[in-house]
This record gives structure tokens, sequence and C-alpha cells, in this order.
């Protein structure tokens, strides 16, 4: 199953070969991780994958940046930007 699981602040996303739909999958994942520039506690910190469906959901998640962010993301209004230096230097100091 394509599952959350809020432990923490670790949210690891598990992807095996019993998802139904794995282009909803890929849509929530990289939906999740991208909203609010990133900055969402409850986004996916990672994803297991086996092996045998890796390459059609990394694939669908390409898709799904394409699609909601264009080929130029940076161009996108829809993509979500960090306000400002002060607030961009704050999360390169945390990193």
């Amino acid at each position: 199953p394509c599952w959350y699981e809020r432990n923490n602040g670790n949210n690891p996303v598990y992807v095996d070969t019993s998802v139904v739909d794995m282009e909803a999958c890929a849509k929530r994942v990289v939906w999740s991780s991208m909203m609010n520039a990133g900055q969402n506690r409850y986004k996916p910190n990672y994803v297991l994958c086996h092996q045998d469906v890796l390459s059609t959901f990394v694939d669908l998640c390409q898709q799904w940046v394409t699609r909601m962010y264009g080929t130029q993301p940076e161009q996108s209004s829809q993509l979500g930007r960090i306000a400002t230096r002060t607030n961009m230097q704050a999360l390169v100091n945390n990193i």
C-alpha cells in the first residue's frame, strides 16, 4: 500500500506492488512534499519503494511535478517560495 505515518517528525512513505492507483500515490507524495515550499511538518521525509514499482513511481512523480509546476518550475506562480533572505538563511543554518 501507499501510506503515510506521522512519527516524531519522521514521515516515511512506503510504496509496494499492492498499490492500486500508483498515479494517485505519486500525486499525493509530490503535492505534500512541495506544498508551502516544503515547509510542512507532515510532508514525507523519504519514500521506501519496492524495486518492481520504483521506475513507474519515479516517472509518475516527475510527471506530476511537471503538471503542477510546468517545465520551468522557477517560473511557476504555483510553486511556493521562501519569503526573505533571512528565512532562507535560517533554513540553511538548520540543515
